[in-house]
């Protein structure tokens, strides 16, 4: 039997309220991406501050985002809902955004 473990929304685990995750819960409904995690780990990190603030906590609030996929240097997939585009474009499109990643570190 495959046994998860249980997060609330804040996303805090429900066995222990002082314990919070970030990335790939399976709970949520959601692509399992970086991008995903990172916004998770803003929420945590937010939360665990207004905690020692006591201020109340933010609830994380999954949203559809757009997927970009390399498939090596010149071909790529973008997809966002139904939507979806291959070839060079999507490729360059994760170029940029892992250049800019890279640049803000």
């Amino acid at each position: 039997e495959k046994v998860f473990v249980h997060f609330d929304d804040l996303p805090r685990l429900e066995a222990n309220k002082n314990i919070s995750a970030a990335g790939d819960i399976p709970a949520i409904e959601q692509e399992k991406l970086a991008q995903t995690a990172s916004f998770e780990a803003d929420v945590v990190a937010s939360n665990i501050l207004r905690t020692e603030q006591g201020l109340p906590l933010c609830v994380y609030a999954p949203s559809d985002r757009p997927m970009l996929v390399s498939l090596g240097k010149f071909d790529g997939i973008f997809a966002y809902k139904s939507y979806s585009l291959c070839g060079f474009l999507p490729a360059l499109m994760k170029e940029v955004v892992e250049w800019k990643e890279r640049a803000v570190r």
